[in-house]
């Protein structure tokens, strides 16, 4: 499996929210996907982990892309529809995220968020997988990649969460705004991504 750098991957940083009202181009590639075209190819799927909401869209090599905290696969709506005329693109939801319902079990933990991204590949059977991630979804697809490698061939990371960097100096505040209970109060409204101030809550407390 190669390990890859996603630099002509840019993320636009502050501006994402943007990005949940389907305004923006969260990524840098010339083409923009509104909320409607992008529910229109949801699925589910029964997981061990539980059901999952995803999006199944092109043909060819399979690319699965992993989302971080306070977003959804919905993130990368405009990368799928530069790359679904030569790849099979696949976005998951993760728990409490999206349209993926929370988890019975309350360990919302990255190696048990690993998990649910294994056993997501495990139930689509994907092999062969250029497993993408960013933000918090990188530090999970560090851990699936370690504990599954023969299902990926390669692995691109944007800027994210790695092993002494958990959580992100950056993101310290919300995590002890989430642990002291103040942040839901602070971004009641939900985004039309299905992310949300009290889905970022239940996993920044714990980070």
């Amino acid at each position: 499996m190669r390990t890859l750098l996603a630099e002509d991957l840019v993320w636009h940083g502050p501006g994402w929210e943007d990005g949940c009202r389907g305004t923006c181009r969260c990524f840098n590639v010339g083409v923009t996907v509104n909320p409607g075209e992008y529910d229109a190819r949801r699925q589910f799927v029964e997981t061990d982990s539980g059901v999952v909401s995803y999006v199944d869209a092109g043909a060819g090599r399979t690319a699965l892309f992993i989302h971080g905290v306070g977003t959804s696969g919905y993130l990368w709506r405009n990368v799928v529809a530069a790359l679904e005329g030569e790849r099979r693109c696949i976005t998951m939801d993760l728990p409490l995220h999206g349209r993926t319902p929370a988890r019975a079990d309350p360990d919302y933990s990255l190696t048990q968020l690993a998990k649910v991204v294994e056993d997501f590949c495990a139930a689509l059977d994907l092999t062969g997988v250029d497993l993408v991630a960013n933000n918090t979804g990188g530090g999970i697809a560090q851990i699936v990649a370690a504990h599954t490698p023969e299902r990926f061939a390669t692995l691109a990371l944007t800027n994210c969460e790695t092993l002494g960097n958990v959580p992100p100096s950056a993101f310290k505040p919300t995590v002890w705004l989430a642990r002291a209970g103040l942040l839901a109060p602070l971004r009641p409204r939900r985004f039309t991504c299905g992310g949300c101030a009290s889905c970022s809550s239940a996993w920044a407390t714990r980070m």
